[in-house]
């Protein structure tokens, strides 16, 4: 019994020292030369960009920052007041359209009742696109960006 009782103590040391060292990660780590959008993987999870490829977006989201006709806060609100939810995470992009043009959209993740929504507000006409929703504590599939009601105000 004392032969068992040290084998599990041994493997339950190099457990945690295995753990610890960070040889288990659940996400693998990026090349270091590569560089770009992030990239989506299986279960729809994204690696962040290379430094290099985020200070590329950081650049033009200065550069369109200052040209925005609708604050940060305000397209948070219109948002939160056209869903009736309550947000949660905020992010400014720079979408290109198929004319070549970029336009600069506040995408803000809600919670609404029960559902997790994305909502997107254009800063050139205030206008809210509901994205998606997903039930709280849900398993999300592959795909399911995009997915749900469209509800469009403004």
């Amino acid at each position: 019994m004392k032969n068992v009782s040290k084998w599990i103590l041994c493997l339950l040391t190099l457990a945690t020292v295995v753990g610890l060292s960070g040889a288990w990660t659940s996400a693998p780590r990026e090349p270091a030369g590569q560089q770009g959008e992030p990239k989506a993987k299986k279960g729809g999870v994204q690696r962040l960009p290379s430094p290099k490829g985020r200070n590329k977006k950081y650049e033009g989201i200065k550069q369109a920052l200052p040209t925005m006709k609708t604050s940060f806060v305000e397209a948070v609100a219109l948002a939160e007041k056209e869903t009736g939810g309550k947000s949660f995470e905020a992010n400014v992009e720079i979408k290109e359209e198929k004319d070549g043009t970029k336009k600069v959209v506040v995408q803000v993740h809600l919670l609404v009742a029960d559902k997790f929504s994305i909502a997107t507000v254009n800063t050139e006409t205030k206008k809210v696109t509901v994205a998606s929703s997903k039930k709280d504590g849900a398993e999300g599939d592959e795909g399911d960006e995009g997915e749900g009601e469209e509800e469009e105000g403004g």
